[in-house]
């Protein structure tokens, strides 16, 4: 796929509020959501991680579950939290942490942003990519949204011996998958989600499991992947952000 020709812009302090900006800094393109909703002091923030459909494509991105809603007035309205989008140049999250990471650092600093207040999400892929950062940096980030994820992709079951989750055990984790995903099968969120009981997480853990039959299916060029779309619901829950907000 060929670089995207869509125009950008470079400091994120011109970013308009209450609207998407595309931007770029040296090694990654990014849409920027800042709020109209004014706030007296360092602002929270997410950063969100896209799907496989977004690699190298902002607009795919922005028509993306999250990202197409806070092109919805009403809904962007209501939001508190600056949003960081990154559009991973290849494949797989795993291979750009140290570029997300640095974009992070340097929005912390150049928007004010609340490093306390950080919320980690990501969809499918992005869902992956959500798992790796927080396991390589469990303290870093107030609430963590994994949305259809995985640690590894071939195999929900055991957990790699290379991953440990023993750290987000007292994280504050809401994770979402559909019972009948034909994409990632739930069985690796429902595998998770046993792991950190085990381990001791309690009221800080929250699994919403859509039934069969409703989640939406991703729609491709190809075909429609069956029961994969809860990330249309996820962000749509009411009760989603006032829990972001009750862990500050």
């Amino acid at each position: 796929m060929e670089p995207s020709k869509e125009p950008t812009l470079k400091d994120p302090i011109l970013a308009p509020p209450g609207v998407l900006t595309l931007m770029s800094n040296d090694d990654l393109t990014y849409w920027l959501f800042i709020p109209s909703v004014p706030c007296s002091g360092p602002r929270p923030s997410m950063l969100f991680l896209h799907g496989a459909g977004g690699v190298n494509n902002p607009s795919n991105v922005r028509s993306q579950s999250l990202t197409r809603m806070l092109d919805s007035p009403s809904y962007a309205s209501k939001i508190p939290h600056i949003i960081i989008m990154p559009i991973a140049p290849q494949r797989d999250w795993t291979q750009h942490t140290s570029k997300v990471l640095t974009l992070l650092d340097s929005l912390i600093e150049s928007l004010n942003l609340d490093s306390t207040k950080i919320t980690l999400s990501g969809q499918s892929m992005g869902g992956h990519g959500v798992w790796n950062l927080a396991q390589q940096s469990p303290t870093r980030w107030s609430t963590i949204i994994p949305i259809c994820g995985y640690v590894d992709r071939s195999d929900p079951t055991p957990l790699p011996s290379t991953f440990s989750l023993t750290e987000l055990r007292s994280s504050n984790i809401w994770l979402f998958h559909g019972e009948d995903d034909s994409v990632v099968s739930v069985q690796h969120s429902d595998n998770i989600v046993e792991a950190l009981r085990a381990l001791g997480a309690s009221d800080n853990l929250k699994y919403t499991r859509y039934a069969s039959g409703v989640s939406p299916p991703c729609k491709t060029k190809v075909k429609d992947l069956v029961g994969h779309g809860c990330y249309e619901l996820a962000f749509k829950e009411e009760e989603l952000w006032k829990w972001i907000e009750s862990k500050w």
